[in-house]
C-alpha cells in the first residue's frame, strides 16, 4: 500500500509539473524574467523624473509613500493621479 502511494505521488507531481511549466510560458508572455522597479521615500523626483519616464517606456512600478513624509502633503494631489491610474493596461 505504501509502495503504490509514493508512485501514485510521484506521477502525481510529474504531472503537475508539466501544467506548471505550461503555464509560466503564458503568465510570463514566453519571457524568461521579469524585473521589479520598486520606489520608496516618496520623493519629488519619482513624480517629476520616474514617473513620466515609467509612463513613456510602458513600464510599471510599485511606490512605497510612508505617511509622514513632506513631500506627500505637499504633492498629495500628483501622488492620487498616479494612484488612480490603471497601470494594468
Amino acid at each position: 500500500m505504501v509502495v503504490k502511494f509514493k508512485i501514485f505521488t510521484i506521477i502525481l507531481f510529474l504531472v503537475s509539473l508539466t501544467f506548471i511549466l505550461q503555464a509560466q510560458d503564458n503568465f510570463w508572455n514566453g519571457k524568461k524574467c521579469a524585473v521589479v522597479f520598486t520606489y520608496d521615500d516618496a520623493l519629488d523626483s519619482q513624480l517629476d523624473i520616474a514617473i513620466p519616464l515609467l509612463d513613456y517606456l510602458g513600464f510599471k512600478a510599485t511606490f512605497f509613500i510612508p505617511g509622514q513624509v513632506k513631500s506627500l502633503k505637499n504633492r498629495l494631489n500628483d501622488f492620487r493621479k498616479v494612484a488612480l491610474k490603471d497601470w494594468w493596461k
